[in-house]
Formats: structure tokens, C-alpha cells, sequence
């Protein structure tokens, strides 16, 4: 499923909308999404940002170091809510995330940092192949 149905899950649930209530209005070209596959995707999205939550935070503070922090009541509650804010100010700011979803971006993340994790860390075997070094 796109990316772009995904995020927008994420954020009618920030927003405080169920998911059975996200499952009976959200109809993409596959169909109608059941809640049990919202749930799936949010489950494995909340993981995926668990994984990825330092570098996130790095390029975003990184991209934008004099980001508004809301204070307050205005002030968001969840990790999530933040992100999304952000997001949407890198997307004003910088030219080259002016097209990303947050989510691609996390899944792109992710899937450099894992290959980069198995294929070149020296110290793991790699399809069976001894590593260059022992760790101790």
C-alpha cells in the first residue's frame, strides 16, 4: 500500500480518530482497509520509528536548527505529532523534502541503515561468509 495512505492513517489517528472509524472512510484503489490491517500498519510504523528515532531527530534538528517549539497548548503529546509538525515545516523550508512523505523517508532510512548495518559491518557474517574482525 502507498506510503501516502499510510501517513495519512498516522495522522487521523493523532488527530484522535479511531481506527474502526478510519476503516469505514478510507477507501483506497485496492478497497476498503479492514482495522485489523490499520492496526498491522500502525503497529509496524511505530517500530519502524522506534528503530530509526535518533537519526529522525538528528536530521530533522540538523535541517532545522531554530525550529519553532510549540510550548503549551498547542504543545503536541506524542512523538508522532511532533514529527509530523516538523515535517511539515521541512517540507516548507527545504527544497529537497518538499515532496517526501515522512514515512518514505523513514522507510528509506531504515532500509540504508540496515544494509549498511548487515552488508558492511565488518565485525557481522554476511550469507554465511565469516566476518573480517571478532568482536569481543
Amino acid at each position: 500500500m502507498a506510503w501516502e495512505v499510510k501517513e495519512e492513517v498516522i495522522r487521523q489517528q493523532l488527530s484522535g480518530v479511531s481506527l474502526v472509524k478510519i476503516a469505514e472512510t478510507q477507501v483506497t484503489s485496492a478497497g476498503k482497509l479492514s482495522e485489523k490491517t490499520l492496526w498491522r500498519w500502525s503497529k509496524a510504523i511505530r517500530e519502524d520509528l522506534k528503530d530509526a528515532s535518533s537519526e529522525v531527530w538528528m536530521t530533522i534538528l540538523e535541517s532545522l536548527p531554530h525550529v519553532e517549539i510549540p510550548v503549551g497548548s498547542s504543545k503536541p503529546d506524542q512523538e508522532w505529532a511532533w514529527l509530523f509538525r516538523l515535517w511539515d515545516q521541512m517540507r516548507v523550508n527545504i527544497a529537497q523534502y518538499r515532496f517526501r512523505d515522512l514515512l518514505t523517508w523513514i522507510y528509506q532510512l531504515k532500509r540504508s541503515t540496515t544494509v549498511a548495518g548487515s552488508s558492511l559491518n565488518p565485525t557481522k557474517a554476511v550469507h554465511g561468509v565469516a566476518p573480517l574482525f571478532q568482536s569481543e
